[in-house]
């Protein structure tokens, strides 16, 4: 089992393993290795607490040693005896536990020395060792679902295909309406922007957006708040055509859903379909 670099002086060095997932119905073997990396002995009497979401089994533990559970997720390791925990001593501590530990969320993690003068040490988290084994990476012997790993992952994915844009849409969420042309407009960093001093935080966010597209000449940007066709405090209406485009929201918060919808439908060089969206949203934020 690897053995971890020690955590920032700490005298302490964790490793953890699963053994075995197949010991019996919900029930898996694992092994904990601590070292005392230290160059002194640990005075008897210390405890070692640990977090972990399997419920360690009453009498499974490795002879002279001891596992509580205390609270929650909370447990505490002891050693029986009055011996000193020597520099480079491994304890090695075989347990068994409830259901299975199949990948590193079902470690235990967050491990803490507590010495016999009450000095609390951050041990931090163990060193995992990999999942390898069919009994590591089976929850039980009636287990018939595949090992969740990077192969069977690309296997499931591999008859992915994107959906051509008519059938999903360019805007999410999807608006009330939406049209679109043939014609493009283009939009730059230099795209010049009208708006009145009520919408200048939209105006200032619009130009924030535009300042990563190519320079040169691009389409005006008008930013309005006026009447739309549809009901709502934060309706807009966007028209794009191919030298200006419309911004207009029933009020300052409509203008900036709109901006929001300008966002999605410019491609990296700028470029973006010609045609009208109008939204609002369907429910309050």
């Amino acid at each position: 089992m690897p053995q971890r670099e020690k955590r920032d002086g700490a005298p302490v060095a964790a490793a953890w393993e699963c053994l075995s997932n197949l010991v019996a119905d919900d029930v898996f073997a694992a092994r904990l290795a601590l070292t005392n990396v230290s160059d002194a002995p640990i005075a008897p009497g210390w405890t070692v607490y640990f977090n972990t979401c399997r419920r360690v089994l009453a009498g499974s533990v490795s002879a002279g040693y001891d596992i509580e559970h205390v609270n929650g997720d909370l447990f505490v390791l002891r050693r029986a005896g009055d011996a000193p925990w020597l520099p480079g001593e491994l304890l090695d501590v075989r347990y068994e536990a409830q259901f299975w530990a199949i990948s590193v969320t079902d470690a235990p993690l967050g491990f803490y020395l507590v010495e016999a003068s009450g000095r609390t040490v951050d041990l931090g988290d163990p060193e995992i060792a990999p999942f390898a084994r069919p009994e590591q990476l089976q929850r039980h012997a009636r287990d018939l679902l595949p090992p969740a790993d990077a192969a069977w992952r690309w296997r499931e994915n591999s008859g992915l295909r994107l959906l051509p844009p008519e059938a999903v849409g360019r805007i999410t969420p999807t608006p009330l309406s939406a049209r679109f042309t043939d014609a493009r407009s283009r939009l730059s960093a230099g795209s010049r922007i009208v708006a009145s001093a009520a919408l200048a935080g939209e105006a200032a966010l619009l130009r924030a957006l535009l300042a990563d597209l190519p320079g040169g000449e691009g389409a005006r940007i008008l930013l309005e708040i006026g009447t739309v066709a549809i009901e709502g405090p934060e309706a807009y209406r966007l028209d794009i055509g191919p030298d200006s485009i419309l911004v207009r929201g029933a009020g300052a918060h409509g203008v900036f859903n709109g901006i929001q919808t300008l966002a999605q439908l410019l491609d990296a060089d700028g470029v973006l379909p010609c045609g009208r969206v109008l939204d609002a949203p369907r429910f309050g934020y």
